[in-house]
């Protein structure tokens, strides 16, 4: 099986790329005697909390924060000595951890605290989000995290502890992921008081707040009136997102019906009027996750997060990619129109879509027009003569008939087989079309289309059910007939194309696809890039090539 899903284009060891490892307990900052009076006090209150958390007692969430609250000053200032950081943004990670374990922390409303003197709640903000109060269920500190999957961690140091929330989502937003997860730094600061009570509070806590502030979207702090620049780590959620993940891209591949994945569009944030979707679409035994390369460096790159939004499809990929087109289309229409009713967001209109390898050509299958050529690649008689069930003429029609997307204006097909893959026609490629699994009403209506229709079918469709693995092969009529289907002029085509590689018959490839097929002679820019297939996507070269076409997508749309 590795051997197949090598041929394929995809290596076991790549893989490994979309799951890491999270920490499970944070370090401990340092602690002895070489400090200062206050310094070593709250050294020594850390133990003491510590302690506390050894036995289970709730009342180390108090200790804890007393620690931190000691040394917030300091270590909020320029030059602050790096053993008072460590201290504060120890005692700062434990408040979050025991303050969730003993319900005294929400991250929604505040944290709640017990002396001597009384109770009182600290309370807690979310600055800069594009998420709300109630999306902030669940808290994880960052530490040290495995960065296999990424060439980079973008991460940089300043005030604050950068932390990643989770939450599920609720049905109101049915685009989003099931698991919300997004980055988010702490901050303990103190505030200005608002009231007499609050001046003459004896109660220590009362004098600090709890702040939440979006890494992706704010860069610096006011701290006692000076602009303290943020502590960061945005890579973070998307390892944390990738943990324990177990690609399952073979099973998905092999049952196209499977449970585990049904086609379907979603965004990583709440829909942002104003700002374009890029909607990114995996390609054959692959999924999202094959992504995280370069989400990661987009959202560290200026001005990407300011104008534009990020969506996935994900399909099974043994399906024929005419059902996975159909499918994002639907999709796509009903979600954005769910979105924006009154079609008055001009950025909706201009979504780019990004394909690599047979996420391509569902890209392609939504920019373009059909007419009856497809159909005709593959029957002799018009749909309406052909005798079939009316639910299977509906999909049929579905999947053959349409018109390019109103909401896409700029394509950038990345490694993608126009004129199909050497593989596919190969022994290789049979032995994968044959381990796809059809279910059995699925294949009964296609013989009773054949059976019922002789002659009608070319023999592309006569054999059995086409997989997308049939239909990557070089002489397939429905992929030659794909090639000459008109676009919108208005529509920008992109290729980025993997050279370096020699296959035999074929000359220059990825190793997968041809650089003969990957070319689409309507795309107005070229980049090649000496890199092999399964890779191309998450290349630097490709990723400096998206960000200049999505600035270039700025300058040109309305």
């Amino acid at each position: 099986m590795a051997i197949l899903l090598a041929c394929l284009g995809v290596s076991l060891p790549a893989c490994a790329v979309t799951r890491t490892t999270w920490p499970q307990r944070l370090s401990e900052p340092i602690v002895g005697s070489a400090a200062g009076q206050s310094l070593a006090a709250a050294e020594s209150l850390y133990e003491a909390a510590a302690g506390h958390e050894r036995q289970c007692l709730e009342s180390c969430v108090d200790l804890y924060f007393k620690v931190a609250a000691m040394t917030c000053a300091e270590s909020n200032q320029p030059g602050a000595p790096r053993r008072c950081r460590d201290l504060h943004n120890a005692a700062l990670s434990k408040v979050v951890s025991t303050g969730q374990h003993f319900a005294r922390f929400e991250p929604n409303c505040g944290l709640h605290l017990r002396e001597n003197l009384g109770s009182t709640t600290i309370p807690v903000s979310h600055q800069g989000f594009v998420w709300d109060s109630a999306d902030f269920g669940s808290i994880e500190s960052v530490n040290e995290y495995d960065e296999s999957a990424f060439s980079a961690a973008h991460r940089s140091s300043g005030i604050g502890i950068p932390v990643v929330v989770t939450s599920d989502a609720d049905s109101s937003r049915p685009y989003l992921t099931p698991r919300i997860i997004f980055p988010a730094t702490l901050v303990l600061r103190e505030r200005t008081s608002n009231s007499m009570d609050e001046a003459c509070s004896t109660h220590f806590a009362s004098r600090f707040q709890l702040d939440f502030f979006d890494p992706l979207r704010v860069d610096q702090v006011d701290v006692c009136g000076a602009k303290r620049q943020l502590a960061k780590d945005t890579t973070a959620a998307i390892a944390f997102r990738l943990r324990g993940q177990r690609p399952s891209i073979l099973k998905n591949f092999i049952n196209s019906e499977s449970t585990s994945v049904t086609s379907r569009l979603y965004s990583l944030e709440p829909y942002q009027p104003n700002k374009i979707p890029i909607v990114f679409v995996h390609g054959l035994l692959s999924d999202p996750f094959t992504w995280v390369e370069m989400v990661n460096e987009l959202q560290a790159t200026e001005g990407v997060i300011e104008n534009f939004q990020f969506w996935f499809f994900e399909y099974p990929t043994g399906q024929p990619f005419l059902t996975s087109a159909k499918d994002l289309r639907e999709q796509m229409a009903e979600t954005f129109h769910r979105l924006d009713p009154q079609g008055i967001d001009v950025a909706m209109s201009n979504s780019i879509l990004v394909g690599h390898s047979m996420g391509g050509l569902i890209a392609k299958l939504l920019v373009s027009s059909s007419g009856d050529q497809l159909w005709s690649a593959v029957a002799n008689r018009p749909i309406e003569q052909v005798a079939m069930s009316e639910e299977f003429r509906a999909a049929a029609t579905q999947a053959f008939f349409f018109n390019s997307s109103d909401y896409v204006s700029r394509v950038v097909y990345i490694a993608t087989p126009h004129r199909g893959s050497v593989y596919a026609r190969r022994m290789i490629g049979r032995l994968g079309s044959t381990l796809v699994s059809e279910p059995f009403e699925k294949r009964t209506q296609h013989r009773q289309l054949i059976d019922c229709n002789p002659g009608v079918f070319t023999r592309e469709l006569t054999r059995g059910i086409p997989t997308s693995i049939d239909l990557l092969e070089p002489n397939s009529q429905l992929l030659s007939a794909m090639a000459t289907l008109p676009f919108p002029q208005e529509v920008a085509i992109h290729s980025i194309i993997g050279n370096g590689r020699w296959t035999l018959g074929y000359g220059a490839s990825d190793g997968f696809v041809p650089v003969s097929s990957a070319r689409e002679s309507r795309a107005i820019s070229e980049r090649y890039i000496h890199e092999k297939h399964e890779k191309l996507n998450k290349h630097p070269e490709a990723v400096e090539e998206v960000i200049r076409l999505l600035q270039q997508h700025l300058l040109e749309v309305p």
